[in-house]
């Protein structure tokens, strides 16, 4: 019986053990696939580097699949056309909708997610 409730005992004291699970990182990591052709390689300008939108999106895109004829200026904000109408589409349904109307922000910093 003694032999028993050692066991257990060792049992208790293993759980009782256990590592806490690290705090889980959650910030996100930023994809780089240009948001209009899914592809990190510009088909049309293979040398074209991803600009992010500085509107509430946060996208990258490269220069070509936003429709813009050059890579605008290092020091110059860049808004996609999305954010500059107002509209976003759902990451659930991909529907579009208006801005605080018919799809939400993610409330997280630097998601750029719509709902």
């Amino acid at each position: 019986n003694d032999n028993n409730s050692q066991t257990a005992n060792q049992t208790k004291a293993v759980k009782s053990n256990k590592s806490k699970p690290q705090k889980e990182d959650t910030s996100l990591e930023f994809i780089w696939i240009c948001t209009e052709c899914r592809e990190a390689e510009c088909a049309t300008h293979p040398d074209s580097d991803l600009l992010v939108c500085e509107g509430p999106c946060l996208r990258p895109f490269h220069f070509p699949c936003a429709g813009l004829p050059s890579q605008p200026k290092e020091n110059e904000k860049w808004v996609c056309n999305d954010c500059m109408e107002g509209r976003h589409q759902c990451c659930v349904c991909h529907e579009f909708g208006m801005d605080m109307k018919d799809v939400h922000k993610c409330e997280k910093k630097d998601c750029g997610l719509f709902y």
